[in-house]
């Protein structure tokens, strides 16, 4: 088993958790049971065999002892930053250079997630580890792009291209930050930084800039619709994301301050309309010659910019719309529909339209007659005029909608016969929502009815899940259950655990019979997040730690796989309930003892 290398954590916390009076302060219980979980994801992070994956936990643990002792998760961040120099190396030593070691090569996933993480409480040595950690074919991307400002031919130098903005993106998004800790030094690097290059944090940093030097703001604003302008808007024959991006948040920020008051970036107005002219040309010409996507919105820009190029542009984002719903037919539907005509009107014009676009209309008008609280009509409409493949779904909908209703009024026992007829995936939610609704309006009363509503929808459940759907709507129901009867949610989550073992060893095969090059030594990358086989809401492990963390972790436990537990415990960690607060206990009273989180790196 691996250890920590060179890293020893020392948590004293008075564990096992003390049971405090009402009267003590709530950040007592939050900080104890952070303590928990930080123990837990060292205990867990000592066997992980891939140094990619100790850098992103070292990390996140120390933002979770950031409050309590920033000298010890500063310590903690040069580890992480240590363990992903570890991982490059292995990557750069690697012979194939295969599809395992693209991230670190190129820096996808992890290290912008280290440093990232690092980010929220240094973001100075954040920035400093940018520059020490840079990957070979990073920085000689980021070279080449200085140098020639635009993408050359080939597929390469376009990836090349690639790699250089999302590495100076993320340089300016760490400078950014750091004002938090030497404002002054910061403006200084935003300067340098805006005076050099343009990114996709370019505005971010120029806005930045304006909280502490306004001139240099403005006059580094010039300098950059300069700079878009003269580098255009297309790389070859391709969009240059970056810069149409870069315009037309400039655009915005013009037309939204213009003869306002107030502390704005104030920009040549002939200069910009000379980049607004530039913009809204090359997406025409774009979109004439690929009918590619562009901004709705330069067509205002065209309008009050480049009124010379309105008519086109206005052409072009009514083709563009056309295209987007479907062709003429589908889109003189959905317009007759969003003019809100009465459902009368609906029903008389819809036969005027071509045939597979009537029924959106005449659902429409059903819709429209349920909301009158005319259901009889509006079951009507659909009965007669879609066919049965559409039929169903469009019933349960506007079964739904008199549901609720009914349920407004709390009319439950009604609501729930409605929704007993609906088709079972429709049902099941309106059943979950329909017990909810009842509880809280008045739990004393509705509790029983609740629970006969949440069996009924458990009912419809096998007893052992067999699909994803199925997984989906358990986690669904056991939130609902851990509102009202906690021991019967925490059962139904422990049931499944056996079938998600089940599943992650049989993705675990499956992986490596197809050399599935993400995993490495039996270990998956944490980036690639909670992917193992199955989907699991997370957001349930939340509502079961509120409830009761002890058993909580008990369950999570019971995963077979270390990657699955670490990111529960650390969703578990990052969650609103059990944010950091700063405190310590320093001294023994009232049968408490001194109570401290410290880490000690040896």
């Amino acid at each position: 088993m691996n250890t920590l290398r060179g890293l020893a954590v020392i948590l004293v916390a008075s564990l096992p958790i003390f049971v405090y009076a009402q009267s003590e302060d709530r950040a007592r219980e939050i900080e104890n049971k952070r303590s928990i979980l930080i123990q837990k994801l060292i205990w867990e992070s000592q066997s992980l065999r891939r140094a990619e994956n100790r850098a992103i936990v070292y990390a996140k643990i120390g933002n979770a002892l950031w409050t309590v002792d920033s000298a010890g998760a500063k310590r903690l961040y040069a580890q992480a930053v240590n363990e992903l120099l570890n991982a490059q190396s292995i990557a750069e030593a690697n012979d194939n250079k295969d599809g395992a070691y693209q991230d670190l090569l190129m820096s996808s996933n992890t290290r912008p997630n280290v440093l990232n993480t690092i980010a929220v409480n240094d973001p100075e040595f954040a920035l400093q580890s940018l520059y020490s950690t840079r990957p070979r074919l990073v920085a000689e991307a980021l070279a080449a792009f200085r140098a020639n400002g635009k993408r050359s031919e080939g597929s390469q130098s376009g990836n090349s291209h690639h790699l250089a903005q999302n590495e100076l993106s993320l340089e300016d998004s760490l400078i950014s930050k750091t004002t938090q800790q030497d404002p002054a030094l910061a403006a200084a690097r935003i300067r340098e930084k805006l005076k050099n290059d343009l990114s996709g944090m370019t505005w971010g940093l120029l806005q930045t800039l304006l909280i502490y030097d306004e001139a240099s703001a403005n006059s580094i604003g010039d300098e950059i619709i300069r700079k878009i302008t003269s580098k255009g808007f297309l790389n070859g024959d391709q969009p240059d994301h970056q810069n149409i991006n870069l315009a037309t948040t400039i655009l915005s920020h013009f037309l939204q301050t213009n003869n306002s008051e107030g502390k704005f970036i104030r920009f040549d107005e002939t200069q910009l309309k000379a980049m607004a002219e530039k913009l809204i040309l090359s997406q025409i010409r774009l979109s004439e010659r690929q009918q590619g996507w562009v901004n709705p919105e330069l067509t205002k820009y065209a309008e009050k910019l480049a009124p010379a190029l309105f008519e086109r542009m206005s052409a072009v984002q009514k083709a563009q719309e056309v295209r987007s719903y479907g062709g003429p037919d589908a889109y003189a539907a959905r317009k007759f529909i969003e003019a809100n005509p009465q459902p009368e009107t609906l029903l008389a014009e819809a036969g005027k339209f071509a045939a597979p676009y009537r029924s959106q209309i005449y659902q429409s008008a059903a819709s429209r007659l349920a909301s009158r609280g005319d259901f009889a009509a509006a079951f009507s409409v659909i009965s007669e005029n879609l066919s049965d493949g559409e039929m169903q779904n469009a019933l349960d909908s506007l079964k739904g909608q008199y549901a609720y209703q009914l349920i407004n009024k709390g009319q439950f026992a009604e609501a729930e016969s409605i929704v007993g007829e609906m088709s079972p995936n429709n049902r099941f939610y309106h059943l979950i929502s329909l017990a909810r609704t009842a509880r809280n309006r008045n739990p004393t009363a509705n509790s029983a009815f609740a629970a006969a509503v949440l069996d009924r929808a458990r009912s419809q459940l096998p007893p052992e899940i067999e699909t994803g759907n199925d997984l989906q709507q358990l986690m669904q129901l056991i939130s609902a259950f851990a509102e009202s009867d906690p021991p019967r949610a925490f059962r139904e989550f422990e049931a499944v655990i056996p079938k998600l073992n089940e599943l992650d060893s049989a993705f675990s095969v499956v992986n490596r019979f197809n050399n599935n090059y993400n995993v490495k030594d039996g270990e998956y990358p944490l980036t690639n997040g909670f992917s193992f086989g199955y989907y699991l809401d997370q957001s349930v492990i939340s509502t079961l730690g509120l409830l009761d963390l002890e058993q909580t972790l008990a369950i999570i436990d019971k995963l077979g796989r270390r990657e699955a537990r670490i990111l529960l415990i650390l969703h578990l960690l990052e969650s609103g309930q059990f944010r950091s607060v700063k405190f310590k206990i320093e001294k023994q009273g009232n049968g408490l003892r001194q109570y401290k989180t410290i880490v000690v790196l040896n």
